[in-house]
């Protein structure tokens, strides 16, 4: 595998399948669930657990698949941090040496799920030019699982407060798509930036969280 220069490294992942049948969302939920903080119809609660996207999905496993003791002690795994996103269209005259995958690292002093430290890139018209028109590519950077979402809580999407918020929290990743494309801000002919609300309005994702499995003991 060819490195990149010095900062980042070309990152690839591969998903593991899942055999799981399904069963339907309105199925209670298993007893040890009444000991969970309770919230109301109209709002959520600020004393859910962090996990909560683990108890949606928990009612779609079928009933002895998973150990319960598993099941129980994800319950209470702590939060990650949400994510801000940049997808771009670009010029791509003169981009001939481009990975479709990068990982970029401001600094390995810190922990690295530090706000703003790592980010993910994707350049999907690397491999396949008839994704995005002739002669342009598609870019999309991501912070990695380290966007605080207490930055954004309570705000409302479009207001002049989140657009200014979403402009200064996206620079980050603009800086580090310059360490692979010097000048990509010149080559940018469309640009999307999302936040942590719009994780979490779309993808029904509470707080913008992705999957969080972190503390779980290995079983």
């Amino acid at each position: 595998m060819r490195m990149s220069q010095s900062g980042m490294i070309p990152f690839f992942s591969a998903a593991s399948p899942h055999n799981l049948k399904y069963v339907p969302i309105s199925s209670s939920l298993p007893s040890y669930a009444s000991t969970l903080p309770s919230f109301s119809n109209s709002s959520l609660s600020a004393s859910l657990p962090p996990s909560l996207g683990l108890i949606c999905t928990e009612r779609l496993i079928p009933e002895g698949a998973v150990d319960p003791k598993y099941i129980e002690d994800s319950m209470y795994t702590p939060d990650t941090g949400s994510f801000m996103h940049l997808h771009l269209g670009i010029d791509a005259e003169g981009l001939h040496d481009l990975d479709i995958h990068y990982s970029v690292v401001e600094s390995w002093t810190v922990p690295i799920d530090a706000p703003q430290n790592m980010f993910i890139v994707s350049i999907p018209t690397v491999l396949d030019k008839s994704l995005a028109p002739e002669g342009k590519h598609l870019v999309h950077i991501y912070t990695a699982g380290n966007e605080p979402y207490k930055l954004w809580e309570g705000m409302k999407r479009g207001s002049p407060e989140y657009e200014a918020l979403k402009k200064e929290r996206a620079e980050c990743m603009w800086k580090a798509l310059e360490k692979i494309i010097p000048d990509v801000r010149r080559r940018t002919e469309v640009e999307l930036v999302a936040t942590p609300l719009t994780h979490e309005f779309f993808n029904r994702r509470f707080k913008g969280l992705p999957l969080d499995f972190r503390g779980i003991k290995d079983r």
